[in-house]
This record gives structure tokens, C-alpha cells and sequence, in this order.
């Protein structure tokens, strides 16, 4: 069953996603929705890379598996 959800983004973002939605005819639903899939692979077994940064990880620093 699909689940709604309402989130508030800033002005940059919106316009970004706007932008975008034009430009692709995808609507920025759709948009938000392939970013979440492409970035954290929510049905496949990637682990999640972008928090990284989040957790002050040092560039060109691998973390171990």
C-alpha cells in the first residue's frame, strides 16, 4: 500500500526540482522518489555511501568494511 508524505524543502531545492520536472517531464514527485532509490537502494543491498560526509569521514579515507 503507498504510503504519503509530506516533507518542506527550501526554495533552492524547489526550484531545482521544478527545473528539473520541466526539462524531464517527470514530475517532481517521481523525481524525489528515483533519488531516494538511486541513493539509498531501499529493495537492493547497497550500503548507504552518502552519509559519510555526515559523519566527517576525511576525503580520499576508506572506511572499512
Amino acid at each position: 500500500m503507498p504510503h504519503r508524505l509530506q516533507i518542506t524543502i527550501s526554495q533552492t531545492q524547489y526550484a531545482f526540482l521544478n527545473r528539473e520536472a520541466s526539462r524531464s517531464s517527470v514530475s517532481m514527485a517521481e523525481l524525489i522518489r528515483r533519488a531516494i532509490d538511486t541513493t539509498y537502494e531501499p529493495l537492493g543491498t547497497r550500503r548507504v555511501h552518502l552519509i559519510n560526509h555526515v559523519l566527517g569521514r576525511r576525503p580520499g579515507v576508506r572506511l572499512s568494511d
